[in-house]
């Protein structure tokens, strides 16, 4: 149903710029007209974050997220420890010719697990007999609520991702710069049914646990000691942006990294953030 919902929003933002007329209506305004396209972008941006906030406040628990069980530079070195091993592991594979989608996407996946086993080893060998650190993986109360809300909450959230994602497309068509879908997202468009489905199962069912664990629950909450939360929610979405490796959707991803922060910082479990998380890849990858 979301799918249905967003798809208009979705194929505007994905279609490339010679086919989107609304793109080219945008980059053509005179100094007046953008002025005013501007304004109102930031009109619909401040309405639509004032729905999100308001979703959160009144569907969605308030939990205070627990307190850091790894250093920031533990958080830093896993994040560095999977953009080494991410370039290692496609070297090797284009070496032996192995470009497999669903291979590439396994590979991935094992690095992010290598990235909090890493994680794990670090606390305990730093704290000898403290517990696993889940980072707020383990269930909490009303957290059956707060799932629910998801759903709604990233609808709320759509129109500021297009309107982020139009404004980006239009600085970049005016410097020259490409603008190409993520190349994870149309490997295995063309592929039988089997690759697509477990792609699918793999992009919305087993990456979000593990990029929301990294990036929210250990980075993000280590780095918010001591930088605070604004800094730490600016810095932790930046790089989570910057690892999509992809040009065009920098800025998109930036704001809906921003987001997911928020509810994390505002539900204190990195659960409702998978489901977000989820929801926008199993979005994203139907209308690609």
């Amino acid at each position: 149903m979301i799918a249905v919902i967003l798809a208009p929003i979705v194929r505007g933002m994905e279609s490339a710029p010679g086919d989107d007329a609304v793109l080219e209506a945008v980059c053509g305004l005179s100094a007046p007209w953008g002025i005013a396209a501007a304004l109102a972008a930031a009109a619909v941006c401040a309405a639509f974050g004032w729905m999100v906030v308001t979703l959160l406040r009144v569907l969605v628990p308030r939990r205070p997220p627990s307190e850091s069980t790894n250093t920031a530079r533990e958080s830093m070195a896993a994040v560095f420890l999977f953009l080494v091993a991410g370039e290692v592991l496609g070297v090797f594979l284009r070496f032996f010719g192995w470009g497999d989608i669903l291979l590439r996407l396994a590979g991935a996946i094992a690095i992010n697990i290598g990235c909090l086993a890493a994680l794990a080893a670090s606390q305990r060998r730093r704290a000898p007999g403290t517990p696993f650190p889940w980072w707020d993986l383990r269930p909490r109360a009303g957290l059956g609520r707060a799932l629910a809300a998801m759903p709604l909450v990233l609808a709320a959230f759509f129109p500021i991702h297009f309107v982020t994602a139009l404004a980006w497309r239009c600085v970049l068509h005016a410097a020259g710069r490409p603008l190409e879908l993520q190349e994870v997202l149309l490997a295995p468009l063309d592929r039988g049914p089997l690759v697509i489905g477990g792609f699918a199962l793999l992009a919305v069912g087993v990456v979000p646990i593990l990029e929301e664990a990294i990036f929210r629950g250990a980075l993000y909450r280590s780095l918010r000691e001591g930088a605070g939360r604004t800094g730490a929610a600016f810095v932790s979405s930046f790089v989570f942006a910057l690892l999509h490796f992809n040009e065009a959707s920098l800025a998109p991803i930036f704001v809906l990294a921003l987001l997911l922060v928020i509810v994390y910082e505002w539900s204190g479990s990195v659960w409702p953030c998978v489901v977000l998380h989820a929801c926008c890849n199993g979005v994203n990858f139907t209308l690609a």
